[in-house]
């Protein structure tokens, strides 16, 4: 988990605060979709519900008014759980682990608790190796900085490729896919959504109809 966190926060955080310093925004509209859980039937990353609740965290340090939104999310026992956590964690208040017997329990068994026992939350192998990572952080900034920020954001000029070692850089990107890219295309996780022409969360019973 915490490798997990470290590797996605060492990131999201020097690239959200280069988007801060560069367009000093009066207010935050942040969408927390949970489809980047763990055990998503259809996203494939793989943070926990804590390491979720760190985006917000950090973005709370700014004390800008924020206007927060759901979004994506397809295990619902775990959208519940997150959503749950970071409304904890916007107005300061701390949950006990512990759910509190409501009409959907059951869908929260075994452990009926906020964090363990998250649907889906086997270990998965991480394949972010520290140098992608670090390779992805600089690219995020340098582009922050190739686009320029406030006052003017909107008027900013499109950057362009003029000088040789950006034409270098663009025929590069261009000719060489990315390796992410194709892992990402080739690799179909055990929890997705269909299988073929069946739902996965069928009976096995109407699987054999």
């Amino acid at each position: 988990y915490q490798r997990r966190v470290r590797g996605y926060l060492s990131v999201y955080e020097p690239v959200i605060a280069a988007v801060m310093e560069n367009y000093k925004p009066h207010v935050i509209v942040l969408q927390c979709g949970a489809d980047s859980l763990q055990g998503d039937r259809i996203g494939k990353f793989n943070l926990s519900i804590k390491g979720h609740a760190k985006c917000i965290e950090f973005l709370k340090k700014y004390a800008l008014p924020m206007l927060i939104l759901g979004g994506g999310g397809y295990t619902m026992k775990n959208v519940a759980r997150c959503w749950a956590n970071e409304t904890a964690v916007l107005v300061n208040e701390e949950l006990s682990n512990e759910l509190p017997y409501n009409d959907y329990i059951q869908l929260f068994s075994p452990n009926f608790s906020l964090h363990e026992g998250e649907y889906g939350s086997e270990k998965f192998e991480n394949l972010n190796s520290k140098a992608y990572l670090e390779s992805l952080r600089s690219t995020l900034l340098d582009n922050i900085r190739k686009l320029g920020g406030a006052p003017s954001v909107v008027m900013a000029e499109i950057p362009n490729f003029d000088d040789e070692e950006d034409a270098e850089f663009q025929d590069e990107d261009e000719s060489e896919p990315d390796e992410h890219d194709s892992l990402d295309s080739d690799i179909i996780p055990d929890n997705e959504y269909y299988d073929d022409e069946y739902d996965n969360d069928e009976d096995e019973e109407d699987l054999d109809r």
